[in-house]
C-alpha cells in the first residue's frame, strides 16, 4: 500500500507543480472555494490543518488509525498511534510552524486525501500529504508523509 500511496502523493505534487507554474490555472489556485456539503467529510480536513499549526501533535494524533503509515523525511515505517503521536512531537520540536494551508483535497469516501505546505519559522517549507479513512461516520488518518521542499 505504501508504494502506491507513494506514486499517488508524487502524482499530486506534480500536477500540483505544473499547475502552478500555468499562468491560467494559477490564477485560479488563488481563489478561495467555500467548502460545499457535497462530501460532508472535506471538513475532515479542517481540524487537522489546525491541530498541524499549532503543532499539536496529540490533538492530530487523536485522528490517528490505531497503526498508519508515517513518513518524515524520508524516514518510513508502519507505526502505533502512540509512536506516531511521539514521531510528530520531535518533528515539532525543531520545526515550528508557522504557517499551513492545504492546496488540494480531494478522493470519494472511505478514502480522502489532502496535500499541504507547512512554513515554518526557520524558513523552511515542507509538503504533507494525509490520507484519512471515513468509515462508519468515523474519520481515521492512515498516512501521513512530510517531505521537505
Amino acid at each position: 500500500m505504501y508504494k502506491i500511496v507513494n506514486i499517488l502523493f508524487m502524482s499530486v505534487l506534480c500536477t500540483i507543480s505544473f499547475s502552478t507554474q500555468n499562468p491560467f490555472i494559477a490564477q485560479y489556485n488563488r481563489i478561495s472555494i467555500p467548502q460545499t456539503s457535497k462530501f460532508s467529510n472535506s471538513d475532515v480536513f479542517t481540524p487537522i490543518a489546525k491541530y498541524l499549526l499549532n503543532a499539536d501533535a496529540d490533538k492530530l494524533g487523536a485522528w490517528f488509525s490505531e497503526n498508519l503509515e508515517l513518513d518524515i523525511l524520508g524516514k518510513s515505517n508502519s507505526y502505533s498511534k502512540s509512536q506516531a503521536i511521539q514521531i510528530l512531537k520531535d518533528f515539532f520540536k525543531t520545526n515550528k510552524p508557522s504557517k499551513f494551508q492545504i492546496s488540494h483535497k480531494s478522493g470519494n469516501s472511505p478514502m480522502l486525501y489532502g496535500v499541504g505546505t507547512l512554513e515554518v519559522l526557520s524558513g523552511k517549507k515542507f509538503s504533507i500529504m494525509i490520507l484519512v479513512k471515513s468509515q462508519d461516520g468515523k474519520n481515521e488518518i492512515e498516512f501521513l508523509k512530510i517531505l521537505k521542499k
